[in-house]
């Protein structure tokens, strides 16, 4: 038997890890900034980590008999709660098949969750850098880069300051390093102690501020980066879902997950590495000028030989790129086979097909290895090429020195061996550094041209009395859970609701939907039609449906009926800003509105998180919006009840199940206005009869028939 549905919540409010350091006011200013130059906040994580890999190796059956299981806070109390004798003898049928001791013996080992990571930092946040990003991008006027300089600039610039110390140290200790040889040659035979100490401390010194500077940078090079793309994500997305239909003209779901996917990683790698364009150079340039001083004229060879690998790697790196190219094509063509065979996988059974996806499969995956064997090769090159350099340019220098009547001498040596090392990284690197930047660049282009993109007006938002605003989930009551409260047939308890402006509506039976003057327009190709030349009925470029006048109370129902292709969806999309919408329409909607498809959109995840759809989690109304669904039945045949995890699309689930879930989550909402597409289609004649007598009887309703209009 599933456990009672409601008797627990999996959100778990006390899940929350501690505060991230810097956020935690009990702290002094100073230990706050030595603990995050040091990192020691890290140290409490890292050593319950140790702690639970020491367990695991001092009990290795215990580790292999319980793989997968986390013995964390929300599995005590499902122990704590009646399943401590399940538990037991699951564990004693697994100790007698395999001969161990029984498990209340062995001792439980947890797993490292997210309540042991520190919450995010309150400045990094999605929920607070969103309001951020939009305010930027509105006084740049948006202008993309812009922003998302003003975004990240406060962890950026000090990022820059400690990658400079970092610059001057790295190219200070071969000067020391030089300074500490010379004292020792020239006094071979005498105590140099006190010459040399000083050297050697500062030698200490400048590893200890490159060590903490490049540290230090990475972090913020980093969180900034993150910074930038969390905003851009949340912009993304809240742009996605405002998107009218003229502004997703040209716009696919790959572009789109490009968008998220790759373009953001692009704009976070260039950020996390940024600082290097301008350090690179400087490094270059003062190593440069430190050869010439320390060494002589000569090292310049050394120099332009360094200087002549850089095209070498760009021209190697290029390669690369190209075989990189064809490989993710042909990845493409992989995942699309293997995805079509996954989404069919039913015709491929019944059709005996498995071994003809397979032979195509590994065609594909045959030809994928091929480009990526050839791609590691020529990294391989590379690698070669950063590792030869500077001994070819520490070789040609030394050689040239030589050549030119000079002695060479150990100090000389070793610190022109320790400056063309240091000048190694900086210009390899540079050329894959700009490529870099280059894609950053184009990265920066397709989300400038995508944020440009038409979003629906004020016109669109939801109304009140009182003006345009955003009401609370759980503010009014809805007539859908007034009906489910009349029809609950045993189920008890009633739902409280607050709030006056969507109340005061349905007291004073103000309408909630007024559509006037009614003209929408569905498909692709409408950008270049004006409203005047377009016909009511289908053509070529798309589907119009007008002459709509209609208003819908509070407790009222209004059906929308006529035969297929008459416009029936298009009118409810219309009113969702899915379709086109002439100027001289009118749609005013008030209070909260939810609305479900013709087919029903499912999460890959609980069932209850299905029907809950981020909202709070209330027992009495989950209980009465899944009998009035009648859902508790299905739920009474799965395995773990209403937390049974969907597969991804429902397909775990039949097709009237799906539909009932849909209609549950748009009653569990408490909406003031619920659009519902045709949600009895899927449903056989019995369910049907019984959802529609829980939820819609008691209403007012009123039949509209839908008919072309000229």
């Amino acid at each position: 038997m599933p456990p009672p549905i409601g008797t627990s919540s999996h959100h778990d409010a006390d899940g929350l890890g501690p505060t991230w350091p810097e956020d935690d006011p009990s702290k002094s200013r100073l230990l706050s900034i030595l603990t995050s130059w040091n990192y020691s906040y890290m140290n409490p994580i890292l050593k319950k980590g140790a702690d639970i890999h020491h367990a695991k190796a001092k009990n290795p059956r215990r580790r292999s008999s319980l793989l997968g299981l986390y013995f964390d806070r929300t599995h005590s109390q499902r122990l704590s709660q009646g399943d401590v004798a399940e538990e037991n003898d699951t564990h004693e049928g697994n100790n007698n098949s395999e001969g161990a001791t029984s498990s209340s013996s062995l001792p439980a080992v947890r797993q490292l969750t997210l309540s042991d990571l520190y919450q995010v930092p309150s400045s990094m946040r999605a929920s607070a850098l969103q309001p951020i990003f939009d305010e930027y991008f509105e006084q740049e006027k948006g202008k993309v880069v812009k922003t998302l300089w003003r975004l990240a600039s406060p962890t950026f610039l000090p990022a820059g300051l400690c990658q400079l110390i970092t610059v001057f140290a790295q190219v200070a200790v071969p000067l020391f390093v030089w300074k500490l040889l010379r004292i020792l040659e020239e006094n071979p035979s005498k105590n140099v102690f006190g010459q040399a100490v000083p050297y050697v401390f500062l030698i200490l010194v400048a590893d200890v501020f490159n060590a903490y500077g490049t540290n230090r940078q990475r972090f913020l090079a980093m969180k900034s980066g993150v910074t930038i793309r969390v905003a851009i994500i949340g912009a993304i997305y809240e742009r996605v879902l405002e998107l009218t239909p003229k502004g997703k003209i040209g716009l696919t779901t790959g572009a789109v997950t490009n968008l998220f996917a790759i373009d953001t990683q692009k704009l976070f790698e260039v950020t996390a590495e940024g600082h290097l364009l301008w350090s690179a150079p400087l490094s270059m340039l003062l190593v440069a000028i430190m050869l010439i001083f320390v060494v002589g004229p000569s090292m310049a060879v050394g120099i332009v030989l360094l200087l002549l690998f850089a095209p070498i790697v760009q021209m190697i790196s290029n390669k690369m790129m190209e075989i990189r190219k064809q490989r993710v094509k042909v990845t493409d063509r992989r995942v699309e086979i293997v995805n079509a065979m996954l989404q069919g996988i039913k015709v491929t059974k019944l059709n005996n097909y498995e071994s003809r996806y397979i032979e195509r499969i590994q065609q594909v995956r045959d030809e994928e290895l091929g480009l990526l064997r050839r791609e590691l090769y020529v990294w391989s090159m590379v690698m070669a090429v950063q590792f030869i350099s500077p001994v070819v340019a520490s070789a040609g220098a030394f050689a040239a020195y030589v050549l030119a009547g000079n002695i060479l001498t150990t100090a000389d040596a070793f610190t022109a061996l320790l400056l063309f090392n240091a000048l190694r990284f900086p210009i390899n690197y540079a050329s894959r550094l700009i490529g870099k930047v280059a894609q950053a660049r184009e990265s920066a282009r397709r989300i400038s041209i995508f944020m440009k993109r038409e979003v629906r007006d004020n016109r669109m938002k939801m109304e009140t009395d009182n003006g345009t605003k955003e009401t609370n989930s759980a503010s009014t009551q809805s007539p859908l859970l007034e009906n489910i409260e009349e029809n609950a047939n045993g189920v008890e308890g009633s739902i409280s609701s607050e709030g006056d402006d969507v109340m005061t509506s349905l007291q004073s039976n103000k309408e909630l939907l007024v559509i006037k003057n009614g003209t929408f327009r569905a498909g692709d190709n409408i950008s270049h039609k004006s409203w005047d030349d377009i016909n009511c009925g289908a053509d070529d470029d798309g589907f119009t449906v007008g002459g709509i006048n209609m208003s819908v109370g509070p407790g009222e129902i209004l059906a929308i009926v006529g035969p297929v292709g008459s416009g029936k969806s298009t009118i409810i999309n219309a009113i969702i800003g899915e379709v086109s919408v002439s100027p001289e329409t009118t749609i005013q909607t008030h209070g909260k509105l939810a609305y479900a498809s013709q087919v029903a959109f499912i999460l890959n995840a609980t069932l209850r998180d299905n029907i809950l759809f981020g909202n709070p989690f209330d027992v009495v109304r989950y209980n009465q919006v899944l009998h009035s669904c009648c859902l508790l039945s299905d739920i009474e045949q799965l395995s773990a009840g209403d937390m049974t995890e969907i597969g991804e699309r429902g397909v775990t689930l039949s097709g009237g199940q799906k539909q009932r879930i849909s209609i549950a989550r748009v009653v569990y909402s408490n909406p003031d206005i619920a659009l519902f597409d045709d949600p009895l289609s899927a449903l056989d004649a019995g369910t049907s009869r019984k959802v529609f007598d829980r939820l819609f009887k008691q209403s007012r309703i009123h039949c509209c028939p839908k008919r072309q209009s000229s």
